[in-house]
């Protein structure tokens, strides 16, 4: 839940400590820290403080989660167990961890403990578990990937996002399916009180839930065109997310050239964005 963010930024103080093998890991990853690194993803990661990052490069993270899950699965699902983490490189391990979960239900279960607290892209964006590949039909009649567009914390919304352009743009695509990821942006606007048709402040939550959509459409451009085209066509989008949507498109080798010359002629010139905002006041 996004109100829970205070909670998620600080170290536990409930009395109650750390597993052993949870802090053992921590130890770990502290000992892979290039402080340096840490100082340069601060400037990808805005909606974090630098002193939530190690610096820990991807593939380091993504080795040490193999050797971890393969060499001491205990201290893994220990620290599995123990939310919230307090460093950005503990969240993504968790990712990590979770994505070598074999069961199905038992994937469902970390994901709902974990995904509260997601508090950045990167962190939203690395997780996508292979399992769901293998089990689509299942997840979306579930409704697990509605109640993550619906969810008060934007990266969870982002995360179901992903999960349906990820896994849902094939053949497994329904109809509906833009429409929810539109409902679940709107949502947004409504609960935040956000006047969507301004452009968003730079590398805020209102930012990357509109740049995961303006994804989304675009994706969708290239592999499921006739649903997603009436959405552009329609101005059904908000014009910064709408035209970051086409910007997408023109810049994706998946749509061919006669497509992006038609999607030019559909941008939303700023001066009619303008009357727009007008007009609602």
């Amino acid at each position: 839940m996004q109100d829970s963010g205070t909670e998620t930024r600080e170290m536990r103080t409930d009395g109650g400590g750390e597993a052993p093998g949870a802090a053992c890991v921590r130890e770990r990853l502290t000992a892979l820290a290039e402080p340096a690194y840490g100082d340069f993803m601060a400037k990808l990661l805005p909606t974090l403080a630098r002193k939530e990052l190690l610096g820990i490069r991807t593939p380091v993270l993504r080795r040490f989660a193999a050797e971890l899950w393969s060499e001491d699965r205990v201290a893994a699902e220990a620290f599995l167990g123990e939310l919230p983490h307090h460093f950005f490189e503990e969240n993504m391990l968790h990712g990590f961890l979770i994505d070598r979960l074999r069961d199905y239900e038992e994937t469902l279960e970390a994901l709902d403990r974990y995904l509260p607290f997601l508090r950045c892209w990167a962190e939203s964006d690395s997780l996508v578990p292979k399992l769901f590949r293998k089990h689509r039909e299942e997840l979306y009649e579930s409704g697990r990937i509605q109640d993550w567009l619906q969810s008060e914390n934007v990266y969870s919304k982002r995360f179901g996002m992903n999960v349906l352009m990820s896994c849902y743009l094939g053949e497994h695509f329904r109809a509906e399916m833009p429409e929810q990821v539109l409902f679940s942006l709107n949502k947004f606007y409504r609960d935040r009180s956000i006047r969507c048709e301004e452009p968003p402040q730079e590398r805020s939550d209102d930012y990357y839930l509109r740049m995961m959509t303006a994804w989304y459409f675009a994706t969708a451009m290239a592999k499921q065109e006739a649903a997603a085209l009436p959405y552009l066509e329609s101005r059904l989008l908000d014009p910064w997310t709408h035209n970051k949507t086409i910007q997408k498109c023109i810049e994706s080798f998946r749509v061919d050239g006669e497509r992006k010359r038609y999607l030019r002629t559909l941008r939303i010139a700023k001066s009619a964005a303008q009357t727009a905002r007008g007009a609602n006041g």
